[in-house]
């Protein structure tokens, strides 16, 4: 359906409208995800962030919800997975799952808000 939207419009424009409704339909799962992460300190909550998907070939447009890996560091300044123990369990630990649940949640509100983000943004270009 959003393809049959953008076919009129010209490829740069249609990705900049397609690559706006991502990012906004992204934070609905970003805002859920930080409602159902379990709060130690809080600093896995704050790393919660949007990113544009690092796989795509050029010309496509993705973005994912992920915890941002940089600040994650334990004393010796080394990566751990601290996400990862949490989100899928460890030896010791069951996963809780968070992202997954909080995507699965709002997976209908998600395309839905796309679909309305990529009509707001043909009927602003519309009116230019």
């Amino acid at each position: 359906e959003v393809n049959a939207l953008l076919k009129a419009w010209p490829k740069k424009i249609a990705n900049k409208i397609k690559r706006s409704a991502a990012r906004k339909a992204s934070k609905v799962v970003q805002t859920e995800a930080k409602k159902n992460v379990p709060v130690d300190t809080g600093l896995l909550k704050k790393l919660i962030k949007v990113r544009k998907h690092p796989k795509l070939k050029r010309g496509q447009i993705g973005f994912h919800v992920t915890v941002s890996p940089s600040e994650l560091m334990d004393k010796s300044n080394k990566r751990y997975p601290y996400y990862m123990a949490v989100e899928y369990g460890a030896i010791h630990m069951e996963g809780i799952a968070f992202m997954e649940r909080s995507a699965e949640a709002v997976r209908p509100r998600v395309n839905r808000l796309f679909l309305e983000e990529v009509r707001k943004g043909i009927d602003a270009v519309s009116n230019q």
